[in-house]
């Protein structure tokens, strides 16, 4: 219910509340959090979704690849490029 009420709060605490529950909990948790702040802008944000390609759960990396393409930030690109060349099965897009 956390998660639920940060996404629908658009204040700047509830956007670092989200980057910061970015390393925390569960894998579910964490796709959650990133589909929350792939409806958001600014630089945190977007710094945050691509810091999240590197997680260790693959359902995460696959959630931050997916907010990094529906954001408008060309430095997206690269990580998306690499995403697809590497990993195996589900890891890649």
């Amino acid at each position: 219910m956390a998660r639920f009420a940060l996404d629908r709060n658009t204040s700047y605490g509830a956007t670092k509340a989200l980057i910061d529950a970015l390393g925390k909990i569960g894998p579910t948790f964490r796709v959650g959090v990133i589909n929350a702040l792939a409806k958001r802008n600014g630089h945190d944000t977007v710094a945050a979704i691509k810091q999240a390609t590197s997680d260790r759960d693959v359902e995460v990396r696959l959630a931050a690849i997916e907010a990094l393409a529906n954001l408008a930030d060309p430095d997206g690109d690269k990580i998306i490029a690499k995403a697809t060349k590497t990993g195996s099965g589900p890891a890649r897009m």
